[in-house]
C-alpha cells in the first residue's frame, strides 16, 4: 500500500527563509523528510524568484509532495514528475528547470520550478540545491536507520535482562533447599552468597525497569 504525503504552504507555521545561509539552516535541521522537503520548496521562491515550485520524493511504499504555492500548475507537477530518476544535473524546458535528488535508501526525488530567470546563475543555485538537499536526505536516512538498530539494541536487552530473572530465581531457590545441607559450613559463605544473588537479582531488575522508563519517555 502507498503512503501519500502531500503538504501545502498554509500548512506550515515555519518562517521563511530571508538569506541563502538561513535558507541552508532550515534544511539542515529537518527532523525529518517531511519537513526537509517543505524547507526545501521555500527556497527557490525565495532565494532563486521562482514563481513556483515542487519538491517530490518518492520510494515504493512512500510518496513526499510539496507544491509553492498550494495551488501549482499541472504543467510544472507533471514535468517534474517525468524528471524522476534522471539524474542530477539540471534539465530545462523553457521556464522550467529541475535538478534531480541522488537516490538514497531507496528514495528518489526531483525539484523543479518555474522561473521568471532561467539564467546561469539560477541554473547554478538550483544544482547547489540540489546538491544539499541530497546530502540531507542522506543525513536523514543515517539517521533513522542508527534509531533502528538502537531500537533493536534495546529490545536485546531487554530481552537479555528478564530472561535472566529465570535462573536467578532457579539460584535463589536453590540456596535455600541447599542451605540445611550446609550447616555445618562456615556460614558467612552462605550468606555471602545469598547476598550476592539478591545483588545481583536487584540489579537486573534496577536495569530492567530504566531500560522501559526510558523508552516511555521519549
Amino acid at each position: 500500500m502507498t503512503d501519500s504525503h502531500t503538504a501545502d504552504a498554509s500548512d506550515s507555521t515555519r518562517p521563511p527563509a530571508s538569506t541563502p545561509m538561513a535558507a541552508v539552516g532550515t534544511l539542515i535541521a529537518a527532523r525529518d523528510l517531511e519537513e526537509l522537503v517543505l524547507a526545501a520548496s521555500l527556497i527557490p521562491g525565495q532565494l532563486l524568484e521562482a514563481r513556483e515550485t515542487v519538491v517530490l520524493l518518492r520510494a515504493p511504499s512512500s510518496n513526499i509532495l510539496q507544491r509553492q504555492p498550494s495551488a501549482v500548475s499541472s504543467e510544472l507537477e507533471a514535468w517534474a514528475t517525468a524528471q524522476l530518476g534522471q539524474g542530477d544535473q539540471v534539465e530545462q524546458q523553457g521556464d522550467l528547470l529541475a535538478v534531480g535528488i541522488e537516490p538514497v535508501d531507496g528514495w528518489n526525488g526531483v525539484i523543479a520550478m518555474n522561473s521568471a530567470s532561467a539564467d546561469d546563475e539560477t541554473r547554478l543555485g538550483l544544482a547547489e540545491l540540489g546538491r544539499i538537499m541530497s546530502r540531507c536526505v542522506a543525513q536523514i536516512a543515517s539517521l533513522k536507520r542508527r534509531a533502528a538498530a538502537l531500537e533493536d539494541a534495546r529490545k536485546s536487552i531487554g530481552k537479555g535482562l528478564h530472561d535472566l530473572r529465570t535462573p536467578l530465581n532457579s539460584l535463589r531457590l536453590g540456596l535455600h533447599l541447599l542451605e540445611p545441607g550446609l550447616a555445618g559450613q562456615d556460614p558467612q559463605v552462605v550468606q555471602r552468597t545469598h547476598r550476592a544473588v539478591d545483588r545481583l537479582a536487584a540489579l537486573v531488575t534496577e536495569m530492567y525497569e530504566a531500560l522501559h522508563e526510558t523508552t516511555a519517555t521519549r
